[in-house]
């Protein structure tokens, strides 16, 4: 396996500047620890202000390099490489990186990297010296000649679209015979192959008119015989003795065989399909439910969690977001979440104006779990440091005395808030219980998630700081 990675990236991995005279050895260790990513011509790699956690080789394709301007910088090709070179777990890009072609990118966390080369002198100092020209991406050693390549390549396609013209005048290449001067021989040409046509189609109408009882039985007859072999169902009842004939009838036979085998296996895969997410959920279901058995959980609690498990597959199928969406690449998971769930944290008072980069990165931590009635979000006495937005349903905002009679203050709705001085602290109690009243949807924010992304933003620091100080004084 060693072997056939390095094999597939070792030719790319050389044209990385740092890794062109550095010992087999680092390219088969470092090989074990990359993944791909792959992007359409157009798509954004990375947008600029966007949090980074993982340093991107270019394996195949280019990129463009755009400042925070917007503002062409230069191109990479194989062995490009460009995100997080900072050493720390995260860093904030200066600089937006695109698609020019379709590209295939080879991926390693930032943090493994370094520790990989802590191990191999002979790359700091190549190191050292791209940083000289910039710390978010290093060009590779062949991007001239790629250049030269690609303006041959542009070339090239320029004279194959204008392969069809005249290079001297522009006019199509294809010639047309010239008719203005025949025009009456044109005129007649066409009314005798017109005259003909007619001939023809009232000559095949007429035999066709008087032959038409036998033709319908030859073709009932001929549509019966290929049914009949195709389906297995009969050909005792007719006697064949051309080898012509044979050798169809062998074939319509063989045909509906493979033909019935198709129409059952894709009948059986479509069942096997339609039921395979839910046997699996039930599956793991099944697992949990057991262990807990075993750990002594009462009948009552066991059910309590049977019946979320079923409402969470009929309403959602089991999921509380798309595990797809986990998998999509930085930038467009951002573009997706902000989308859906942006618009909470932009009316939020705590993060209003904070600016959108900073927004984009706060979306992608975002949380979301669905609630049915009568389920608690919070109780009482929680301390956990996330705050809570309504997304859909309405919540009861409840107090429950010590005979257990509940009181309710007040009901939210779609798009009110909750826990915002327990999601800006750590150790702040929850006063009261907030429990769903119908089919509710929850998004929280944990304050371990995004307070190591403020120090990048702080813009965004100063203002949520000021407005959390003017909430506590108004406690």
């Amino acid at each position: 396996m060693e072997d056939t990675l390095v094999f597939m990236y070792e030719r790319a991995l050389r044209e990385v500047p740092l890794f062109g005279k550095v010992e087999r050895s680092f390219i088969r260790v470092i090989t074990q620890h990359l993944h791909e990513m792959y992007f359409l011509k157009g798509d954004t790699v990375v947008q600029c202000k966007d949090i980074q956690t993982n340093i991107y080789i270019i394996y195949k394709g280019k990129v463009d390099v755009l400042s925070s301007y917007n503002e062409m910088i230069t191109c990479m090709g194989t062995g490009g490489m460009f995100g997080n070179f900072t050493g720390q777990p995260l860093s904030s890009s200066e600089v937006a990186i695109y698609a020019s072609r379709s590209l295939d990118l080879l991926v390693i966390p930032s943090q493994t990297f370094f520790n990989l080369i802590k191990y191999y002198p002979k790359i700091q100092g190549p190191l050292r010296r791209a940083f000289e020209v910039s710390k978010d991406y290093i060009l590779p050693i062949s991007m001239e000649n790629e250049d030269d390549e690609s303006s041959e390549d542009s070339d090239y396609e320029n004279l194959s679209q204008e392969s069809g013209f005249d290079s001297r005048s522009g006019s199509s290449r294809f010639d047309f015979p010239d008719c203005h001067d025949n025009i009456h021989s044109c005129s007649s040409y066409t009314h005798v192959h017109l005259s003909m046509a007619i001939d023809v189609n009232g000559n095949f109408t007429y035999k066709f008119d008087t032959d038409t009882p036998q033709r319908r039985w030859d073709y009932t007859t001929s549509f019966y015989v290929v049914v009949s072999e195709l389906t297995s169902t009969g050909g005792d009842e007719f006697v064949v003795n051309g080898a012509i004939s044979m050798i169809i009838l062998a074939i319509c036979f063989i045909s509906g065989k493979i033909l019935a085998a198709i129409v059952i296996a894709t009948s059986i895969q479509i069942a096997y399909s339609s039921k395979y997410a839910l046997n699996k959920y039930e599956k793991a279901t099944t697992e949990l439910i057991d262990y807990l058995t075993n750990q002594g959980l009462s009948t009552y609690q066991i059910q309590k969690f049977w019946t979320y498990v079923r409402q969470l597959w009929v309403t959602e199928r089991g999921r509380q977001l798309p595990v797809l969406i986990l998998k999509t690449p930085y930038v467009l998971r951002c573009d997706l979440m902000s989308a859906m769930f942006g618009h909470h944290l932009r009316n939020c008072y705590i993060f209003a104006d904070t600016g959108e980069p900073f927004l984009r990165q706060l979306t992608v931590v975002l949380d979301y779990k669905v609630y049915f009635p009568g389920n608690y979000i919070v109780v009482a006495g929680d301390s956990e440091a996330r705050m809570h937005w309504v997304t859909s349903g309405t919540v009861a905002v409840l107090s429950v005395k010590a005979d257990l009679t509940e009181t309710t203050h007040e009901i939210l709705c779609i798009g009110d808030v909750f826990g915002i001085l327990q999601g800006l602290n750590r150790g702040i109690t929850h006063c009261f219980s907030y429990r769903a009243e119908t089919k509710v949807g929850i998004l929280t924010l944990c304050l371990d998630s995004w307070i190591n992304i403020l120090p990048f933003f702080p813009d965004a620091q100063r203002r949520i700081t000021e407005r959390s100080e003017v909430l506590f004084t108004q406690i």
